[in-house]
């Protein structure tokens, strides 16, 4: 009983001083940081350099260590970011755009009595703003359409398609045929999935059929011209595209359309080109519903902000890891070094002056190692996987997140310098718990020692 009071007494003692160690160590740490660059400790930058090269295996070992948390870190950080990447362009290409145009009651009611009925006017207008890239006037139409022996529930596109194959996941996609063929007339191009499901190749012949604005169901025969395929399960289900007079004239809609698709350059925002379209139609007499691919779709950049989330959580898994590893080197490294610390401290040098050595030492080896880590990781992923991983194994899953199978490896500045700079801020948190130990060390007792 006496013990674990004794026990608890003793916590009880730790917790209450915690903090204020805590605190004076956060304080030591910062004040031998700006120590360290002063002008005056230059000679302990050139001691703590020639330090690494006398005990060259553990300055290797070390570099190793660190090289390799690096590599790691920069690897899961492209690829990362390479799928939230995958991720923003299935959705954008996938249908949104990066701004879209509608009636303001055809998001919630998305029926072809709530069309635009003058796009052009609206496109000419704002044609002019400067970061749009293209502009796509569309028929969206809930529909089916049917073969000799199936049928499907699908989602009718009517669209340009020199402008849509631009702005859209079907350009790039043709498996068979060309998107263009669908301006030759009634013709339709499908996904591979659905002309399996329909038993269907091109030449085929099928009805297309949908509602028109009074709620009476339009039927036309059209032959499938092409076919594509995306890898993005959604899309290739539902997506079919006719040119957009065959859908306006199927369905009674003379020059009207259902929205109008606007696509951005890379250096633009597209929630800024929103609010310029927005004052600038302002003075419309119908009412407009202007919104970005963010408004439309907040799960998506939820589950980015997730994603980024889970990146940073890595990082400081990886770099703690590290850490641990690093200090528990270094403090072997003083316990070997006990008797040339010893004399430093005994011929003057004092013990912040000491710990600003360790910590350099422990700081250049990071440095050194993180960047030549950052180099091979970079050279790797460029020169070996330029098209990113293949993970075909996993496409069903990849497909429930509107990823592609094949995620390339994307290096921002920010997928390089976070790994790089925190590798260091770790290297010097790292050392800085040996330096303090190696700080209060008895001069005379390190001297007599080995």
């Amino acid at each position: 009983m006496k013990l674990i009071q004794k026990l608890c007494g003793f916590f009880v003692k730790v917790i209450i001083k915690m903090p204020w160690r805590f605190i004076l160590a956060i304080a030591d740490f910062f004040v031998i940081c700006f120590e360290s660059l002063r002008p005056r400790n230059l000679d302990l930058w050139k001691i703590a350099v020639r330090n690494l090269f006398r005990n060259k295996r553990r300055t290797i070992l070390i570099s190793i260590s660190v090289a390799g948390a690096v590599i790691g870190l920069t690897w899961m950080s492209g690829w990362m970011i390479g799928m939230m990447r995958e991720m923003n362009e299935m959705v954008i290409k996938g249908g949104l755009a990066h701004v879209q145009i509608t009636d303001e009651k055809y998001r919630d009611d998305p029926g072809l009595q709530f069309c635009i009925e003058n796009p052009k006017e609206i496109i000419e207008k704002i044609s002019g703003i400067e970061g749009i890239e293209k502009i796509s006037p569309r028929i969206s139409v809930e529909g089916m359409i049917s073969s000799a022996g199936s049928s499907a529930g699908v989602l009718l596109q009517g669209i340009n398609p020199e402008i849509e194959g631009k702005i859209s996941l079907v350009g790039e996609a043709m498996t068979e045929g060309e998107l263009s063929s669908i301006n030759d007339g009634k013709y339709v191009v499908l996904s591979q999935s659905l002309a399996e499901k329909l038993n269907i190749k091109i030449g085929s012949k099928i009805v297309i059929m949908g509602s028109n604005a009074t709620g009476e169901v339009e039927m036309e025969s059209v032959r499938v011209s092409g076919i594509f395929h995306t890898g993005y399960g959604e899309y290739d289900q539902f997506f079919v595209f006719l040119s957009l007079p065959t859908l306006q004239n199927m369905f009674g809609l003379e020059n009207a359309v259902t929205s109008i698709a606007i696509s951005v350059d890379e250096k633009s925002n597209p929630i800024a080109i929103r609010d310029e379209i927005r004052s600038m139609l302002a003075t419309r007499h119908s009412p407009l519903e202007i919104v970005s691919w963010i408004e439309i779709a907040p799960t998506m950049i939820q589950m980015i902000n997730e994603m980024e989330n889970m990146m940073y959580a890595f990082y400081s898994i990886f770099y703690i890891a590290m850490a641990f590893g690093l200090i528990n080197t270094m403090l072997m490294a003083i316990f070997e070094r006990r008797r040339e610390l010893g004399v430093l401290l005994a011929i003057g040098m004092t013990p912040r002056r000491l710990k600003t050595m360790i910590m350099l030492e422990s700081a250049m080896i990071t440095a050194i190692a993180a960047f030549f880590g950052t180099i091979f990781a970079i050279a790797i992923s460029e020169i070996f996987i330029p098209d990113g991983m293949d993970l075909a194994i996993y496409a069903d899953a990849l497909e429930v997140f509107g990823i592609s199978t094949k995620i390339p490896f994307v290096y921002s500045w920010g997928a390089v310098i976070i790994p790089y700079v925190s590798a260091i801020i770790f290297g010097m948190i790292a050392g800085f718990f040996p330096a303090r130990r190696a700080a209060r060390m008895n001069p005379v007792e390190s001297i007599r020692a080995l």
